[in-house]
């Protein structure tokens, strides 16, 4: 067999059941910045890092505000729209919304500057290099978003991964100059080259956008109104997911007690690894939501018990595989960090549940509902919370384990009781 066909071969094992493509697009997509970041901390000064991280902290809430919950929904979306004339449609309105978006935030921030609000000062002069990038991070996600619900994905990976090792060059060439400026103008081209980089290779694909046709307001309204509900449920998802370190840190005051350095890096490190096993998951959410929108659309249902049954599994091989790799690191090398070793593999209880809790999210994304999630999602914030506020003065890094925990046990109980309610058995 030449080189050549070892290759091909390779890529075809790759790219089978779209599972590694969609994986290397959310790496791809995601974890640039990352990178970027990384090797950035090595060639600046922690001020300038500290910059760097703050500002990308804020353009994170900025983007997610900005956006709409436009790239979330548009998976969904395109999958549910046979038609290219309705897809087309569809996603002219989706892609007006992350301009409003950023028009919104500017506005604030111009009026913010009129008053003379202290919180915008250090970021006045960078504001409209800033919106900018808020527009074009959120058109990455949408392109990201439309390759999935098109199911594409295979079609499009390479190029976006070279897309995306450019648009790490660019943001470490604009780091390299020290200043805020440099970098945010570096992100900029990064991103800006990672979509042109999409666009090239869905220009086969991508539907037919007519923009001058008439454009029905009432329908802009409809998409915003659900865009924004699912918005909320990512946003209550950031808040419900950081929670428990926000509390150790003190963040909400009387409800939890500020712990130490030390216990916050052992949580933060165990979170790591609960993040690293839930990514697999999350890939296995997005592949699964175009074809079950798909399927619905034609009346079959055999998607679900399909999704469901791999999902369940891969969630318990993951943690059981993970938990045992930390405990046996931390029994037999004596780690310096075997608190977070141990944290970490009590925190696998929680991959299951959250992986169960996502999927049944998934499949009602899929059916159109949007409101269940968000409720259930702000009670498992709300349940966190009230751990914190009994615990008292325990130890800090296992009354956040447990908060999570049971955090997502209740979500996961919520999830299943609704879905059997208003569907049966999951």
């Amino acid at each position: 067999m030449t080189l050549y066909a070892r290759i091909g071969r390779a890529r075809t094992f790759f790219e089978k059941g779209d599972f590694l493509p969609i994986l290397a697009l959310v790496i791809a997509v995601q974890g640039t910045v990352l990178v970027s970041q990384s090797v950035a901390a090595l060639l600046l000064d922690t001020a300038a890092v500290g910059r760097i991280r703050l500002f990308e902290s804020m353009i994170s809430i900025g983007v997610l505000i900005a956006g709409f919950g436009a790239p979330a929904l548009a998976i969904r979306e395109m999958a549910s729209h046979e038609h290219a004339e309705h897809r087309g449609e569809m996603l002219r309105d989706l892609l007006i919304l992350p301009v409003m978006g950023a028009m919104m935030i500017c506005v604030v921030a111009l009026v913010a500057t009129v008053f003379g609000a202290t919180w915008i000062l250090p970021w006045r002069d960078v504001l409209f290099i800033s919106t900018l990038l808020l527009v074009a991070v959120n058109l990455v996600r949408m392109a990201s978003a439309v390759a999935q619900g098109l199911v594409i994905v295979r079609y499009v990976y390479i190029w976006v991964i070279a897309g995306s090792i450019m648009a790490a060059s660019m943001q470490i060439a604009g780091a390299a100059f020290g200043s805020i400026s440099g970098w945010i103008t570096g992100r900029l081209l990064g991103e800006i080259a990672l979509l042109g980089s999409m666009l090239f290779a869905m220009r086969r694909h991508f539907p037919d956008i007519h923009w001058r046709q008439r454009l029905h307001l009432g329908n802009l309204f409809n998409n915003m109104v659900r865009a924004t509900i699912v918005n909320a449920g990512l946003i209550l998802r950031m808040f419900a997911d950081a929670a428990p370190i926000l509390l150790m840190g003190g963040v909400f005051g009387g409800l939890g007690h500020a712990a130490s350095g030390d216990d916050i890096g052992h949580f933060g490190i165990a979170t790591l690894f609960l993040t690293a096993c839930l990514l697999p998951l999350s890939v296995m959410s997005q592949r699964a939501l175009p074809l079950i929108t798909t399927a619905r659309q034609h009346g079959g249902s055999a998607a679900i018990p399909i999704f469901r049954r791999h999902l369940l599994l891969a969630s318990i091989l993951i943690a059981l595989t993970m938990s045992g790799a930390l405990i046996l690191v931390s029994l037999t090398n004596q780690a310096r960090q075997d608190q977070a070793l141990w944290a970490g593999a009590a925190l696998m209880l929680a991959v299951p549940m959250k992986a169960v809790a996502s999927g049944i999210g998934t499949i009602m994304l899929a059916r159109g509902e949007l409101k269940l999630p968000v409720w259930i999602t702000l009670a498992e914030l709300l349940t966190i919370l009230m751990v914190f506020a009994c615990s008292g003065t325990t130890d800090a890094v296992w009354t956040a384990v447990l908060s999570v925990i049971v955090g997502s046990s209740m979500s996961l109980v919520s999830m299943l009781t609704t879905y059997r309610l208003r569907y049966g058995i999951f």
